[in-house]
Parts: C-alpha cells; sequence; structure tokens
C-alpha cells in the first residue's frame, strides 16, 4: 500500500497538464542603415517561448561609430493559454577596445529600456501588462570607436502566469505528500 501512495504522489508531482499553453511567433521585420549588409545571412527560428535572431553580418571595425551602424527588428508574440507577464532580451556579441552597442527595446506599452554594453552577453527584463499578445521592437547601434563591435545573436523569452490548473496539480501533490508524511508518523 505503501508504494502506491508513494507513486501517485510522485506521479502527481512530475505530471504535466493537459491543457498546456502554446506560444506562436509572428513573422519579423529586419531593417538596417547599411542597405541590407547587416542582414545578409540574418536567421530566425522560434521554439516555445523563445524566439532568437541571428546576424552573421552585424559588425563594424574601425569607423568610429559614422554612420551609425544601427540594425531594427520587429516581432509579436501570441500566448492562447496563460498571459504573458514580462519578457527576458539577451544579445550575444564580441567587442575589443573602448567598442561598444547601444540599444532601445520595447514590448508594448511598457517604458521602453534603453542603454549600452560592451559584454560579450547582455541581459535584461520588460515586465508587462498581462496580455495574450506582445508586440517586440529593438534598436542596436554599434559604435567601434577605431576597434571591432559585433552583435551576432538576439533573444526573447517570454514569461506567462503559470494555469490554474497546474497551481492546483502542484497544491494536490503537496496535499498528498503531507497526508502520507502524516499516515506515516501515526503508524
Amino acid at each position: 500500500m505503501k508504494w502506491v501512495i508513494t507513486a501517485v504522489s510522485v506521479a502527481l508531482l512530475i505530471v504535466t497538464p493537459a491543457a498546456a499553453d502554446t506560444i506562436s511567433w509572428g513573422p519579423a521585420s529586419l531593417g538596417d542603415d547599411t542597405g541590407g549588409n547587416f542582414l545578409v545571412g540574418a536567421t530566425y527560428s522560434q521554439s516555445g517561448s523563445t524566439a532568437s535572431f541571428s546576424f552573421p553580418s552585424f559588425h563594424t571595425s574601425g569607423t568610429f561609430g559614422f554612420p551609425s551602424n544601427e540594425l531594427d527588428l520587429g516581432v509579436s508574440a501570441f500566448s492562447s493559454g496563460a498571459p504573458i507577464t514580462g519578457v527576458q532580451f539577451t544579445y550575444f556579441g564580441s567587442f575589443t577596445g573602448s567598442a561598444f552597442a547601444q540599444f532601445l527595446q520595447t514590448a508594448n506599452a511598457a517604458p521602453p529600456v534603453t542603454g549600452t554594453f560592451s559584454s560579450g552577453v547582455f541581459s535584461g527584463f520588460i515586465p508587462v501588462t498581462s496580455t495574450n499578445t506582445l508586440n517586440l521592437t529593438t534598436r542596436l547601434n554599434l559604435f567601434d570607436q577605431g576597434f571591432n563591435a559585433a552583435i551576432s545573436r538576439v533573444e526573447f523569452s517570454l514569461q506567462t502566469i503559470p494555469e490554474p490548473s497546474t497551481i492546483m496539480l502542484f497544491g494536490s501533490a503537496l496535499a498528498a505528500l503531507l497526508a502520507l508524511r502524516s499516515y506515516r508518523r501515526r503508524r
């Protein structure tokens, strides 16, 4: 009997809800200020709550930031279940000397996030009012300062609120484990 209760408890902890949320990503819009040179070889992929853009040609060397070396992208995400409550954005690049990148990241009506970075990986989070549709725009500028600057990948990962059924499932499993513990103590 003990092993049946333990097996049921473990199954409740690891089972996933039958009605899983579905995240779908819309088509991307891309643009640059070099007539498309920065977009050569660019790719866009999606997997669940993550969208990734690869830019093998978005780099500059020795121009001191003139012209501005700008890349713009936009994409939308849709959730068929739990609402979206935020987005994590991550930029992957490489910089030498005093080179850096400047960014402007927006997500729906949330205040835009702006800044600069010169590290290989830079990440940030934008909380949004619960929604099932999220529109993202990104503006990236490279300033090489006479050195080398590149951004090779941009990644977005959505945060959603768990479904009530997921929370109930976790609560049921926790209650089952507590009942099992109580049962064992009384014996």
